[in-house]
């Protein structure tokens, strides 16, 4: 997401340059990885990360399962059973759910109904992928948010290849502190997205800033990791592709990982 306009090449050797030693590819029409990706291609990723020491942390996936259609949601069960069929040629243990954003209207009059029915298309890409040991990780995310429903989404799941990522910034917009989002999810968070923003004393504007340069309590989410002792990936997410007046993504991620030494260390 950061580097959607460098090619692997360039990514591989900026995460060895900067101390990283994973990656997150991302897939959807625009980026690096689509559904016309040619097996040839994928092993031709595979090979510069793996010259290059670095490993692939997760598939990030746009799947979104919020549409009544069913056609629809099948084309993104499709896609991301895909994803799954990617990341185990990259080596790469987890891939990406969004969910996908609901009207509130529709939300508020049932939202049980909404979390079985993601819960139930997550569950249907892992009956489509047996044998398979890549995990989905859904996101909190749009209507996924809170910890609570992420959890519950897990819950419903019903399978040990469904976990959590947790997007810190997300459950903050719903209110949700980081101590009460850890409470419900710890026990299925396997990645973590990092990213910082200013946020206004209304708090209806979010601005994102390199981390360390906003005021959302990144403080307090490494200290709950370091506390539990997450040994997962922490991942520092920038959305350059759909944000491009955003600062520069070089600068966010390589300042970005050395805010994050101290503790990670």
């Amino acid at each position: 997401m950061a580097f959607f306009d460098r090619d692997i090449t360039f990514i591989a050797s900026f995460a060895v340059r900067h101390g990283f030693d994973a990656v997150e590819l991302c897939m959807n029409e625009h980026l690096h990885l689509n559904l016309r990706t040619t097996g040839k291609e994928l092993r031709n990723i595979a090979t510069v990360f793996e010259g290059e020491g670095i490993k692939i942390a997760s598939i990030s996936s746009y799947a979104k399962f919020n549409n009544g259609d069913s056609r629809i949601r099948e084309k993104e069960i499709f896609g991301l059973v895909k994803a799954i069929e990617f990341a185990e040629e990259l080596g790469a243990p987890y891939v990406r759910s969004l969910g996908g954003k609901i009207p509130p209207v529709l939300w508020d009059k049932d939202s049980k109904s909404n979390i079985e029915n993601l819960a139930g298309c997550l569950r249907t890409v892992v009956d489509m992928t047996p044998g398979s040991n890549v995990e989905i990780l859904q996101a909190t995310h749009d209507n996924f948010s809170p910890g609570y429903v992420a959890a519950e989404v897990v819950e419903k799941a019903a399978t040990p290849r469904v976990g959590v990522l947790w997007c810190v910034i997300h459950p903050m917009e719903y209110n949700e502190t980081p101590d009460e989002t850890w409470a419900a999810i710890n026990e299925t968070v396997r990645l973590v997205h990092l990213k910082d923003a200013l946020k206004t004393t209304d708090g209806e504007t979010w601005a994102l800033k390199p981390l360390g340069e906003g005021n959302l309590p990144l403080f307090q989410v490494l200290e709950i990791l370091k506390g539990a002792e997450f040994n997962g990936h922490v991942s520092i997410e920038w959305e350059r592709h759909s944000r491009p007046e955003i600062c520069d993504s070089e600068y966010v991620l390589s300042e970005g990982i050395k805010y994050l030494e101290p503790y990670l260390s």
